[in-house]
């Protein structure tokens, strides 16, 4: 029996209200060289194992003290035995049939792309800001294909556009097997996919983004959860070495005040959709003050004590334990 061509990989853990939309769209794809599906589960108690049941896919389960963003990710790859590894999560959602051939297809056209990453968009009845916000961020990267590379004719770009450079999303994304086989993910608390993906560009291969691969995919966080998340996500930029991190307290501030603005503006245009009134406005500049103060922990967390490291971070086990 010959292989999948392609094996999509979900970790999961209490997915129940995701699952079945997830994995509906998966097995909707019109692929013709053939996928698998390898699901990992980290100790789900919800049901989700018995709507797993429905669908063919293979099932690895682990503990639930096991779970690691790229060492769970990695141990579905090697469950899979398909030429090209696709990470999504339960809660993205392929929006087109065509999205695993797109999301795939830059393999075939350049043999150095070692890498993809597909187009978000918010499920509906998302914060309108953080709808209009994800879109704006992936429409930097162009409306076509886009190869990305660390070479002589890319250097004075990618001084200027390091973030881009630098983005990677394992919750829509594709890696060539035999790239990954010597480079796995590495094993780190968070932003496990912008770590792999720094690596490989600094060891000659591309990366692709590829906006035709579409997921539905986005998170209206509480203030709390924003202030935990940002902070996550900006101590993974600092070890990063990411020039958005944001260790400076004036660029921040400066962050917070441009970003209130542009938001306010948007909710109070009659063309975003219809104006949204003085309840979302505030709860904008609300997210952005959480935002903006995890962000600058998380990017400066040598300097937070130990105890408040311990009660901000959701992914960081090191701070999580008190290590």
């Amino acid at each position: 029996m010959m292989a999948p061509r392609a094996s999509v990989i979900i970790p999961v853990k209490n997915e129940t209200r995701n699952i079945a939309a997830c994995l509906d769209a998966v097995f909707g794809q019109r692929y013709e060289p053939g996928f698998e599906v390898v699901v990992v589960d980290s100790g789900s108690v919800d049901g989700t194992l018995d709507m797993l049941a429905r669908y063919p896919v293979k099932l690895v389960r682990i503990r639930p003290e096991e779970f690691n963003h790229g060492a769970t990710r990695n141990l579905g790859a090697s469950h899979g035995r398909g030429e090209f590894i696709v990470f999504i999560t339960a809660d993205a959602f392929p929006t087109e049939e065509c999205w695993l051939a797109n999301l795939v297809a830059p393999f075939d056209l350049n043999l150095d792309v070692a890498g993809c990453f597909g187009r978000h968009v918010a499920h509906a009845g998302a914060d309108p800001v953080d709808a209009w916000r994800m879109d704006r961020h992936f429409a930097n990267f162009g409306p076509d294909t886009r190869i990305f590379r660390l070479d002589g004719d890319h250097e004075e770009e990618y001084r200027r556009l390091e973030w881009m450079y630098d983005f990677f999303s394992d919750n829509n994304s594709s890696l060539r097997r035999s790239v990954w086989e010597k480079h796995p993910l590495p094993v780190v608390d968070m932003a496990e996919d912008q770590h792999w993906a720094k690596m490989i560009m600094r060891l000659g291969y591309a990366k692709a983004y590829v906006p035709d691969a579409v997921v539905a995919h986005s998170h209206s966080y509480t203030p709390w959860q924003w202030v935990r998340n940002w902070y996550d996500q900006h101590a993974s930029y600092r070890d990063l070495r990411s020039p958005v991190a944001m260790r400076r307290l004036r660029d921040t501030v400066s962050w917070f005040m441009r970003s209130s603005y542009q938001d306010v503006a948007y909710l109070r245009n009659p063309r975003s959709d219809g104006a949204y009134g003085l309840r979302h406005q505030a709860r904008a500049v609300v997210n952005n003050a959480a935002r903006a103060t995890g962000g600058y922990l998380g990017a400066n967390y040598p300097r937070v004590p130990r105890a408040v490291r311990r009660t901000v971070s959701m992914q960081r086990r090191g701070e999580a334990s008190g290590r």
